[in-house]
């Protein structure tokens, strides 16, 4: 453990970086507040070194905490009121800290330096500020590119359909693809109309985010046409994002009580999408494509997609194609057809990777299988 001594030594003696290092060093010293550490870093706030004053106003925050670290956001120097903000972003106040804090940095969102209002944008984006809703919209037009950014980010996080119209007017460059992330997150279905010709436009990462948010709002009808888009990214995109959407929301299949658990039903609509998943399937080439396509029919329990599990697993000449072929298929409703194609792969399939999925497919079937008969048991024993 470093003496708080030869860290204020450092701090007023060393190399520019070994200062850095020492004043970030004394805000997490874990000892009482003493006056030394504190005057030490108070002195170095006026240093010419922006990141050094960035630093020294972050650790006194961390030391004297947020009610007494507010009076730094009044500080002449830029770099001191920024670092003034990031810290308070670490100190993950409480709620009834935060809600005391709010007032305060609403002020800071009209600082004259623009990485104070950037910082302010985002603190305010996490801490769910409705009441920056007005000041946040203002700064989606501020000259400085980050707070632009941070603001977009922002409204995103806040959920406010208030900011629908400001979000739309600025889904175009340079930052059109956090306009519509931030789109995707109000729920409002009719904003899909605005980020259907996004799709086309020539930045990867504007078509990604419009997939993305056209994903979360869509019952559907959109996704189908996503999965077959003519832009193999879009097609890609939303393929992952629809996957990653099923796994976070719907239940596992295992059974209770001797009852399937369903798809939840934010997600239960994606059951329509199957054929198409399906024909898509048949005519992709994309490797990671056909992958997630294959791992969807088994997210989504496609009972009319086990003949072509079934051929992929058999015939398939990519082993991965294989292997997620047998994964999707122990997914499905057990039977003795079905073990009796994983058997075989396990068997007779050249690839230890197949045989392996294969294997887990069947210890799947077969977990489901003692679940329901005990289920079974349970419930007959509880009737007179």
């Amino acid at each position: 453990m470093e003496r708080i001594e030869d860290l204020i030594d450092r701090l007023k003696n060393g190399t520019l970086e070994q200062r850095i290092l020492a004043a970030e060093r004394l805000g997490k010293v874990p000892c009482p507040l003493n006056l030394p550490t504190l005057m030490a870093l108070v002195d170095v706030l006026q240093d010419p070194d922006e990141r050094l004053c960035y630093q020294a106003a972050k650790s006194l925050v961390w030391l004297v905490g947020h009610q007494r670290g507010l009076k730094l956001l009044e500080h002449e120097n830029p770099e001191v009121r920024h670092g003034t903000i990031w810290a308070l972003d670490e100190l993950k106040l409480r709620k009834e800290q935060q809600e005391w804090l709010i007032p305060v940095l609403l002020t800071c969102l009209r600082d004259e330096h623009g990485a104070v209002r950037a910082a302010t944008a985002y603190l305010l984006g996490r801490l769910g500020a409705n009441q920056a809703l007005e000041g946040l919209i203002e700064l989606l037009d501020d000259d400085y590119p980050l707070t632009q950014m941070n603001a977009l980010d922002a409204l995103g996080q806040l959920r406010n359909p208030k900011a629908f119209d400001a979000l739309v007017a600025h889904l175009h460059p340079p930052y059109a693809f956090l306009a519509a992330d931030a789109l995707g997150k109000l729920g409002k279905p009719e904003a899909i109309y605005h980020l259907l010709p996004l799709l086309e436009d020539s930045d990867p990462t504007v078509q990604g985010s419009a997939t993305l948010a056209i994903l979360k709002l869509d019952q559907g009808s959109c996704t189908a046409e996503l999965l077959a888009h003519p832009k193999e990214i879009v097609r890609l995109i939303c393929a992952r994002g629809l996957s990653e959407h099923i796994d976070h929301h719907s239940f596992s299949t295992l059974r209770t009580l001797g009852r399937p658990i369903t798809l939840s039903p934010p997600i239960g609509h994606f059951k329509q999408l199957i054929p198409t998943i399906i024909e898509r399937l048949g005519c992709e080439t994309h490797p990671m494509l056909r992958s997630l396509l294959v791992k969807l029919l088994g997210q989504l329990q496609a009972s009319q997609a086990i003949p072509l599990l079934s051929n992929l697993l058999a015939t398939d000449h990519q082993e991965e194609i294989r292997a997620d072929a047998a994964l999707a298929l122990g997914c499905m409703e057990d039977s003795p057809p079905l073990r009796g194609v994983l058997q075989r792969a396990q068997a007779e399939d050249p690839s230890p990777h197949v045989q392996t999925a294969a294997q887990k497919a069947l210890e799947r079937l077969e977990c489901l299988a003692t679940a329901a008969t005990l289920a079974s048991n349970t419930v007959s024993q509880e009737i007179p």
